[in-house]
């Protein structure tokens, strides 16, 4: 059984994931774009 610090703990530990994945996903985005930019110049 979860009190209710628990569940809000559990709630911020999955948004800081979440937030995490989407910076990871936007940086890997942007690095893959300036390779192809160094490609194409």
């Amino acid at each position: 059984m979860l009190d209710y610090a628990d569940y809000r703990y559990l709630i911020m530990c999955m948004q800081s994931y979440n937030n995490w994945r989407r910076l990871q996903k936007r940086r890997g985005m942007q690095v893959r774009r300036e390779v192809v930019m160094d490609l194409l110049g």
